[in-house]
């Protein structure tokens, strides 16, 4: 998550570069593994059966994983909220800046001011290019974009599941504790 949030930092800076949003990209795929992965196992963890005399220390145990990887998930849900909107703001000015609205040699009555000029033709076909290759790194990003969205929502899904987690942990803590009053009353009456 460290590492994510040093790279997004860079993100809109004279740092920024297409490598540094690809390692933001992989870093971010990766870690949403490991969240996904880590919910799971967290969800096998509470369906553990163990002996009644270890109950409290795994039951403390239980809570602190589930603590930590729950402060984990909002450092990560928090940096790929701040990656979305820093991405998002970088399309907005790269296609602002690209001339997807007027092209460059345009006047403001719409016509061409350098059709007479020795040259244009090719001129005219690098400036197509180049604004081509924009476009395509626009949609990439876009791409990128989306993808970070859909690991938005994995993200969102995984808090839902780690609510479920815990409310079952306190479900079962409390049919441990009505069992362990039952025990302690009929341990307590005389036998008939």
């Amino acid at each position: 998550v460290a590492q994510i949030q040093t790279n997004v930092n860079r993100i809109g800076t004279s740092q920024d570069t297409p490598e540094i949003r690809d390692r933001v990209h992989q870093l971010q795929h990766y870690t949403n593994q490991i969240a996904k992965d880590t919910n799971r196992d967290l969800k096998e963890l509470a369906h553990l059966h163990v002996s009644p005399s270890d109950q409290s220390k795994w039951k403390v145990q239980k809570e602190r994983l589930t603590d930590e990887f729950s402060t984990a998930l909002k450092n990560f849900q928090t940096i790929q909220r701040t990656a979305a909107e820093k991405e998002k703001a970088s399309v907005a000015r790269a296609r602002a800046h690209s001339g997807m609205g007027k092209g460059s040699f345009e006047d403001d009555f719409g016509g061409d001011t350098m059709q007479m000029t020795p040259g244009y033709s090719q001129t005219r076909q690098v400036l197509q290019m180049e604004e081509d290759v924009d476009l395509e790194m626009l949609q990439e990003r876009e791409t990128a974009i989306k993808q970070l969205e859909r690991d938005i929502t994995d993200v969102n899904q995984i808090f839902k599941d780690l609510g479920m987690l815990v409310h079952e942990q306190g479900d079962m803590l409390g049919q441990c504790f009505k069992n362990c009053l039952l025990i302690h009353i009929f341990k307590n009456q005389p036998v008939l």
